[in-house]
């Protein structure tokens, strides 16, 4: 059995969960013959996650590199940790989760169904749990109401992401079309499933692959807040996903920008930084502008209604 696969797992003071979260991996199917490296990136941790990963390097597969472009961020560790890649096939780990034994395997034999000289990308759903493990939700989908094949359409998938790199397994192919990552790329999972599915073939699969952590010092998380705190909290809250929404905006652009594709030029979207506030709220109440479910459909009109988008040349790079 070849071992083609690249693992990256991104670290950052990531000494409470990170064990368990190497372990996971280690004892998965195909683990042993499949995987070429388990390639831990470091956005300079300053408790014991190098030591951890030290300890474990008898493992001869996992490697540390510590990333010092300058560049902090997870978007940018991971980008760090992909240009490090060989292999055929990679996939990304955050530091605090905990893969189901089928992780690998079951990536690894969906992506092999689809053509492999185009990009292609397969991401599963995910199992919600707490610190201790105990479980939350039994898929991530069902606990943000949101539809398994939402990605399937470009115009929702450009305006909101359902993919987690942490479920992700994506080929080479990908890999070329999508670095350099935009700098106004959101998050880098989210660039990813763009590119693979305007460029290439993107698969889901329906079962959760991984134990996705919740906990206070998530990035992104799974959070699920009610009606009652949104309301208390309204103003900083929109705030947030005010700014969001700008940034997704200007993701939007660079991608249409970078790859001229029939599709992309056909989505309201990417134009809605520098259309006025008729034209903004005429794509809300069309449906062009959207969002999964009522509490983001509200927010989203708020934002539209009280905020000014954030005009200006979007930064890009040319492909390299």
């Amino acid at each position: 059995m070849h071992q083609n696969i690249d693992i990256v797992l991104a670290t950052y003071n990531g000494e409470q969960f990170l064990e368990e979260q190497i372990q996971s991996i280690q004892n998965c199917v195909g683990y042993a013959n499949r995987v070429s490296r388990l390639i831990v990136v470091d956005d300079g941790s300053t408790d014991q996650t190098k030591a951890i990963v030290e300890r474990l390097q008898t493992d001869s597969k996992i490697e540390w590199h510590l990333n010092q472009t300058g560049k902090k961020g997870a978007k940018n560790n991971f980008e760090f940790g992909l240009y490090i890649t060989t292999a055929e096939y990679i996939m990304l780990s955050d530091q605090d989760d905990v893969w189901q034994s089928q992780r690998i395997e079951d990536s690894f034999h969906q992506i092999s169904s689809l053509a492999q000289s185009k990009p292609a990308l397969v991401f599963s759903d995910k199992e919600v749990v707490d610190e201790s493990l105990n479980t939350i939700s039994d898929s991530f989908f069902a606990f943000r109401g949101m539809a398994t094949d939402w990605h399937t359409s470009l115009e929702q998938l450009i305006q909101q992401n359902v993919a987690s790199g942490c479920t992700m397994m994506f080929n080479r192919a990908l890999l070329e079309q999508a670095l350099p990552i935009a700098e106004d790329a959101f998050m880098h999972d989210w660039w990813l499933i763009l590119v693979a599915r305007v460029t290439g073939e993107v698969r889901f699969i329906e079962k959760p692959l991984i134990r996705y952590r919740q906990h206070d010092f998530n990035t992104i998380g799974a959070k699920s807040y009610s009606w009652s705190h949104l309301l208390k909290n309204f103003q900083p809250h929109l705030a947030k996903f005010a700014k969001q929404f700008w940034q997704i905006a200007a993701q939007a652009e660079v991608l249409s920008s970078r790859f001229k594709h029939k599709e992309l030029d056909e989505i309201a979207f990417t134009k809605i930084r520098t259309v006025g506030y008729l034209k903004r709220l005429s794509m809300f109440i069309s449906g062009d502008v959207r969002q999964h479910n009522r509490k983001g459909q509200l927010a989203l009109l708020m934002t539209l209604l009280m905020t000014n988008s954030r005009k200006g040349k979007v930064k890009e790079h040319n492909n390299a």
